[in-house]
This record gives structure tokens, C-alpha cells and sequence, in this order.
């Protein structure tokens, strides 16, 4: 959305696909897709955190599909679909047989990022976060919360 430098109403928009759907949930399926965090640069591009979650309690499996876009409104019209620029993607997935040998989950939902730092070589870090809110668990065995940092060049 953009807003007036007066009124701060929106007054024009942009539209936003989302990736096709990579899970199949099934009834009993947690299943989660969307787009769950912005992050604006000073140019005015927006990196896009874009990720599809699917938790099976059928199979005892969670599998997360992450991927990192950047958009730049500026070269699209008001009203049009943004063009967008994959600078990363990852999955992580888990079962129970792998969490039963490790004591943890990998499983990880990427839910929130910050720009880090500038690197001498002036590249640029991504920080993300995933929130366990230590909800999720089976029996002893937690879901951990992960940071993930990501170096962007060009950005």
C-alpha cells in the first residue's frame, strides 16, 4: 500500500503472488502459508520472507519451505503485480524418528527478520528468527527457537 504524504489514507497498491503450494495438508494437517514478515530498505525495495508450513501428526513429520524475495515497487505501476527476485530459499524438515536420536527439533518456521549490519566488504546481514513460544513439544522433546543469518550482496 502506499499512502499520501499529507493525509497518511492509502491512496494506491500493489498486488502480491505467493509461490504455488509445495505441501498437500490433509485433515488432522497444521498447515500454514503466507507471507510472514517485511523488511523495507532505504531505497524503497522490500525484502519479502515467504514460507509454507506443514505439520503431520498422522506421520510425525513437520517440514517447512522458506524462501526470501525481494520487491521493488518503485518500477511497477499502482496496481500491478510486483516483480520479485528469489535471494534465497531452504526447507527444514523433521520426524519423529530423527527428533528421538537428536533430543530436539530441527523443524524450523521462520517467522521474523531484521536488517543486521553492514560487512566491510559492504555486504548486508539478514537476521531471522523463529518463535517456538515453547508450545510445541512431544513428550521431553522441545522445539527449539533458531536464528539464521543471511549475508546479501548488492542490497
Amino acid at each position: 500500500v502506499q499512502y499520501d504524504g499529507e493525509s497518511l489514507l492509502p491512496d494506491g497498491n500493489w498486488i502480491y503472488t505467493l509461490e504455488d503450494a509445495q505441501y498437500s495438508p490433509v485433515s488432522g494437517d497444521t498447515y500454514a502459508k503466507g507471507v510472514s514478515d517485511l523488511c523495507a530498505l532505504e531505497d524503497g525495495r522490500i525484502i519479502v520472507l515467504e514460507r509454507e508450513a506443514l505439520v503431520s501428526p498422522s506421520s510425525f513429520s513437520a517440514n517447512t519451505i522458506t524462501k526470501i524475495f525481494i520487491v521493488n515497487p518503485a518500477k511497477a505501476s499502482l496496481g500491478t503485480t510486483l516483480e520479485k527476485t528469489l535471494l534465497s530459499s531452504w526447507t527444514t524438515t523433521d520426524s519423529m524418528l530423527s527428533i528421538l536420536s537428536k533430543g530436539y527439533f530441527d523443524f524450523a518456521n521462520y517467522e521474523g527478520m531484521c536488517l543486521g549490519p553492514r560487512i566491510a566488504d559492504g555486504s548486508r546481514l539478514l537476521i531471522l528468527i523463529t518463535d517456538s513460544q515453547n508450545r510445541y513439544s512431544v513428550g521431553s522433546y522441545s522445539l527449539k527457537d533458531f536464528w539464521r543469518t543471511l549475508r546479501l550482496y548488492g542490497i
